[in-house]
């Protein structure tokens, strides 16, 4: 059974490699990931499949689908929480790359040895792009696999890019020699064409030669300069020479005169000229840089296959998006704003091989710097000190939003520095003696960098940020101690009431401009008072200067009424720079204020005098007279007064009783019983009343009597009623005062005649 179970798995593999070809390498999607127990299936079928690839080409292209699928199923799992699935796809990935990087060096053929090549280094570098993202995002315990994963990759491409670069070489050399060897046919060629135009000199037969008798001198045999000439030059390329047959010679005692030129003979024919081949040539390249891309332009003499070769950061090969063309165009993405990229054009028309190297550089982003703060007040000059210095808020921008950056800066008297600013999101670190910042994503963003001189004079700051440069000019000027002092001394005498709990200014100063910034706390003073509570003064900022604030009453103290004096006797400030304390000249300065009593309340009467008519009464006694009489308040303005207590005492009180006392109204805010509104002259807007009830009087009782309507009444006796110890309250300070003045109401009864 185990024998069957094993041929069931291999024929199902077959299959499924066979059958299933395209559905298995068509797209790097995840597929089966492989945290499925069905995983071993998908991998078995793809080792099959490659080990019936016998084509090396194939092979490699199918081995770098696999490690996209690999890539695919990693971004898959790498939130999964699943170290060993991750672990297992990176292992598969790693196979793949190097299946793919061997298998590579068996193409034979240059041109598509180098294409597939080419292919590798794309895809491994975008391996290492998607490997860096998935690195985020993976459990710590597989952050190890992907690393190595990133470096076997790195690996891969450099192998493809070392063997571009040696078959590059060799097909150069290659190149190299047919050119030469095209060089020389073409000199060749020119050479037989300038002798097919000559008329070569045919040597004449012995019947022509006229024989001379002997003489006694020697034969003189005349040279022919263009036979000469021709000899020359046939010998020089190695051509056929025309020269005397020997036996036309007779000997040195003959004279040889050359007969006239004769017609070139038939049996020579001239070579036909050979057709000029147009050399090749590369002219207006033009780029375009933007802050990722760049848009390269150029022209070929003739219409020709073109390419271009990047380097720089990248590695990358683009082909003409113009095919065969004079005018040719690429983009280029995928660049890094501020860098410097090398370039290579190549052309190729037949044999003809051309290159032009150039080099562009991206746009940058936008740098800015300001100087955030510097020793001196107006921001431009600094003294030479130790503590002084200039701080330069810098920000670098591309699009807009800020990008991590880092930041050189340098000045014309030696000071140099580093910033850095990174997205918070990454968590780094910031390295020692460098000023970092960590900034959230798309927002605007800067580093502040402190410049320290070193010499006196005119200093020239210079900021660099990915190839854009910008400058600070700062003045440094010898240090002059400079102390701060007391300067637009104010005493406002203010005026407060007693027991009053607002505070107020009893007045302000300022400093003067010192040798560097200062900072001044509240408690860092003394002073001199008649008042011995603790607390009642207190020193803010306010503005550019600076207030004494006093609060007359707390829940601890409250000051006595009369005028009081505050002597400030020393201040300490500490320079924002040097961090030392420094102490301010051009004290003491005296400040006044007077806690104002409030004066007693005085009754104003309205009606002090009553008479009770008993007639009115259903049954008596007792009488119940009601309101007898009113009075007003005068106390202080616009407050919320009350009646806080009071006796009413009557007249004869051993003869005479009765029940009742002070009524009235309430206050329109936070009023209660017996309270009332004061308007601006300090009056009550409601009066009070004195109210009696339960009258008892001596002599007064009830008697029978004949009614005469005609007839007065008669009075029947007459009582006073004292309002005594009457203590009024300020609700708004809680003051309570005595009355100096209390009112005194009199009462009449009167009965019917009888």
């Amino acid at each position: 059974m185990k024998i069957q179970s094993g041929k069931t798995f291999i024929i199902v593999a077959l299959v499924i490699s066979v059958v299933m070809p395209f559905s298995v390498f068509a797209a790097p999607s995840a597929g089966i990931k492989p945290s499925s127990i069905f995983y071993f299936l998908d991998i078995a079928a793809e080792r099959v499949g490659l080990f019936f690839t016998f084509n090396s080409e194939k092979k490699v292209r199918k081995a770098l689908e696999y490690a996209d699928e690999r890539l695919a199923e990693v971004e898959a799992v790498a939130g999964d929480n699943n170290t060993e699935a991750v672990k297992t796809a990176i292992t598969n990935y790693e196979s793949s790359i190097a299946l793919a990087t061997e298998k590579s060096k068996n193409i034979g053929e240059k041109e598509k040895a180098e294409a597939l090549l080419t292919t590798i280094s794309d895809s491994t570098s975008r391996h290492q792009e998607v490997l860096a993202d998935v690195l985020a995002k993976v459990p710590d315990e597989a952050k190890e696999a992907i690393t190595k994963a990133i470096e076997a990759s790195r690996k891969g491409q450099e192998e493809a890019l070392q063997k571009i670069a040696e078959l590059k070489g060799e097909v150069e050399q290659l190149k190299q020699e047919v050119a030469e060897l095209k060089s020389k046919d073409e000199k060749r060629a020119k050479v037989i064409e300038e002798l097919s135009k000559r008329k070569p000199q045919i040597t004449p037969t012995p019947a022509s030669i006229p024989v001379q008798p002997p003489t006694s001198k020697t034969p003189e045999i005349a040279p022919n300069p263009k036979q000469e000439t021709t000899s020359q030059a046939q010998t020089k390329t190695d051509k056929p020479q025309v020269t005397l047959p020997a036996n036309q010679i007779q000997d040195n005692s003959v004279s040889v005169t050359p007969p006239p030129p004769s017609p070139m003979p038939s049996s020579i024919t001239p070579t036909p000229p050979v057709n000029q081949t147009v050399m090749l040539e590369i002219a207006s390249i033009n780029v375009v840089p933007d802050l990722y891309s760049a848009t390269i332009e150029w022209q070929t003499n003739i219409p020709a296959n073109s390419k271009i070769f990047i380097s720089g950061g990248v590695t990358k090969v683009y082909n003409s998006e113009s095919g065969i063309s004079t005018r040719h165009l690429v983009h280029v993405t995928g660049l890094s704003s501020g860098t410097n990229y090398l370039f290579e054009v190549e052309a190729i028309v037949n044999d003809q091989v051309v290159k032009k190297q150039d080099s562009f550089t991206t746009k940058s982003g936008e740098l800015t710097t300001s100087v955030e703060f510097a020793t001196s007040v107006d921001k431009t000059s600094i003294p030479l000190i130790s503590w002084s210095f200039a701080r330069l808020a810098i920000s670098y921008t591309e699009d807009g939003k800020f990008k991590p950056v880092i930041i050189g800066i340098s000045s014309t008297d030696g000071f140099t520095g580093e910033g850095r600013i990174f997205s918070s999101a990454n968590n780094e670190s910031c390295p020692d003696g460098v000023y970092c910042n960590a900034c959230v994503t798309s927002t605007t963003c800067n580093v502040l960098i402190d410049y320290h001189p070193k010499s006196i004079g005119n200093q020239t700051l210079t900021v660099t940020a990915k190839g854009v440069v910008k400058t600070v000019d700062i003045k440094v000027v010898e240090y002059v101690k400079i102390d701060p002092a007391i300067r637009d001394v104010f005493s406002s005498s203010s005026i407060f009431e007693i027991n009053s709990t607002e505070e107020k200014s009893i007045g302000s100063f300022k400093f003067s401009q010192a040798d560097e910034s200062i900072k001044f706390e509240g408690y860092d003073y003394k002073y001199e008072s008649d008042i011995q509570k603790k607390g009642f003064l207190r020193i803010i900022q306010a503005g550019e200067g600076y207030q004494l604030r006093v609060t007359p009453k707390t829940n601890t103290y409250a000051l006595a009424p009369g005028i009081h004096s505050v002597k400030i006797t020393e201040i300490k400030v500490v320079g924002m720079s040097s961090g030392s304390y420094r102490f301010i000249t051009g004290l003491p300065i005296t400040f006044t204020f007077e806690i104002q009593d409030i004066p007693n309340p005085e009754i104003i009467p309205i009606k002090t005098t009553n008479t009770h008519n008993v007639v009115n009464e259903t049954s008596w006694p007792p009488l119940d007279p009601g309101a007898i009489g009113s009075f007003n308040v005068k106390y202080v303005t616009n407050r919320c007064i009350k009646i806080e207590s009071y006796n009413v005492r009557i007249e004869n009180e051993t003869k005479n009783s009765f029940s009742g006392g002070i009524g009235g109204g309430t206050c329109v805010v936070g009023g209660t019983g017996m309270s009332s509104d004061t308007d601006s002259n300090g009056i009550t807007k409601i009066p009070f009343n004195l109210i009696v009830n339960n009258l008892l009087m001596d002599g007064v009782t009830n008697r029978s009597w004949n009614y005469r309507a005609t007839n007065l009444p008669i009075s029947v006796g007459k009582v006073k009623f004292y309002i005594e110890n009457l203590k009024i309250k300020d609700n708004t300070t809680g003051i309570i005062k005595d009355v100096l003045n209390p009112p005194v109401f009199e009462l009449e009864i009167v009965i019917p005649y009888y």
